[in-house]
């Protein structure tokens, strides 16, 4: 049955409950972000819950309309006013359904159980990188923890075939799994000439330049030393060639990063530009999107730029591989060897074949990640927990 049908059929919506960590800029907040903003309003009502103080994300979900609230936790730290303060949330909101998201909301929500002990309760895990020796020690157990009480959620929703895994190493055994990967807008995220002559400009590209993006922030997962290591290379057969570095800790303040840009002698190819809240505009300026990441999970980065039609040369990390199909250029993680002969071989190309390349990209995100049809897969989701709790079909 259609959304329209059913809504016709039920008049009041389903209610759910977001439970989220943060609401800081990242690829879970985002996304929650997006999926909100993408749900069908007249058959879902959505609250969401912040256990720490609110970030900018937090903003904008409220500007959609949408009741945010939080817990104001300190990060390590449940007290008692949080929990009484969520008890009082669930009993004015009563949700058909809760989902959490992130690890620290994921275990709330396991030990408040019996605040909804009738309705079904998803976790959302968007982690694949377990390597806990990079988080603070009390991630690493609350993960563990975690994983003893995977028995307790109706679902575990994935956006990783790569998270899946991990976590079933660690012990996790779910009802059941769920798969619904990132979605993107790709009105939002397309090609744009205008946008590519404008972030160009500010960054005193030339039309001769050959642009490789990155869009990631720096830490040692990404492969940053990897990616500058494959610039040289690139750099000796291609001196047109530019590596144009965007994300938190990409900038020229960073002496780690700028150490190994030195240490490559790639002073005049690399342009650092930080984070930035355009990032429409800056895929736009590249001519290939570069993944370099040694671990992955499912790359936001990577699906907006192929929504911006952007031909990519991505390592096989995570899900890397598959986001990107077939038709794109996917090397060993950690060779940079590999990395530099897949950059040289497509920035090399005549621009018609990496325009076709990159339109390939994009269709590849429209068939496969659009952002309506991943909404859809959640609302599917909802739907069909909700009736088994229920006992009676709501499709």
């Amino acid at each position: 049955m259609s959304q329209q049908a059913a809504s016709s059929k039920h008049s009041k919506p389903l209610r759910i409950l977001h439970i989220i960590t943060s609401l800081d800029v990242g690829g879970a907040e985002v996304m929650l972000a997006k999926l909100l903003a993408s749900m069908n309003r007249e058959r879902f009502l959505c609250s969401v819950v912040c256990l720490l103080p609110v970030g900018p994300v937090g903003g904008k979900i409220a500007d959609q309309g949408i009741s945010v609230q939080s817990l104001n936790l300190s990060r390590g730290k449940i007290n008692l006013f949080g929990l009484t303060r969520l008890a009082s949330i669930v009993r004015s909101f009563k949700p058909d359904a809760v989902m959490s998201w992130l690890y620290h909301a994921d275990l709330l929500c396991a030990i408040c159980r019996p605040l909804y002990l009738k309705v079904p309760l998803i976790w959302n895990v968007r982690c694949s990188d377990l390597d806990f020796s990079a988080h603070r020690p009390l991630t690493g157990r609350v993960v563990k923890t975690l994983a003893r009480l995977s028995f307790i959620p109706h679902a575990v929703v994935v956006n990783s075939r790569a998270g899946q895994k991990a976590h079933q190493n660690l012990g996790y055994k779910p009802r059941q799994w769920e798969f619904i990967p990132n979605g993107f807008d790709q009105k939002a995220f397309a090609p744009n000439m205008a946008l590519r002559h404008e972030a160009r400009s500010e960054f005193g590209l030339l039309p001769n330049h050959l642009v490789a993006g990155m869009a990631a922030r720096f830490d040692p997962s990404k492969g940053h030393s990897i990616l500058l290591k494959a610039a040289a290379k690139v750099v000796r057969q291609i001196p047109d060639a530019r590596f144009l570095l965007c994300g938190t800790g990409a900038t020229p303040q960073n002496e780690a990063l700028a150490g190994l840009i030195r240490q490559h002698a790639l002073e005049r190819a690399c342009l650092l530009v930080g984070p930035r809240s355009d990032m429409a505009r800056i895929y736009n300026a590249f001519d290939v999107l570069v993944s370099s990441s040694l671990t992955e999970g499912f790359s936001n980065s990577i699906g907006e730029g192929m929504a911006c039609g952007l031909p990519c040369v991505v390592t096989d990390a995570g899900d890397s591989a598959f986001i990107v199909g077939p038709k794109q250029k996917v090397v060993p993680a950690g060779d940079a060897d590999a990395l530099a002969d897949a950059l040289i071989e497509v920035l090399g190309m005549e621009q018609d074949a990496r325009h076709a390349m990159g339109a390939d990209a994009r269709q590849r995100v429209m068939e496969h990640f659009a952002l309506p049809a991943i909404a859809s897969r959640y609302e599917e989701l909802f739907l069909r927990l909700c009736s088994k709790a229920r006992g009676k079909p709501l499709l």
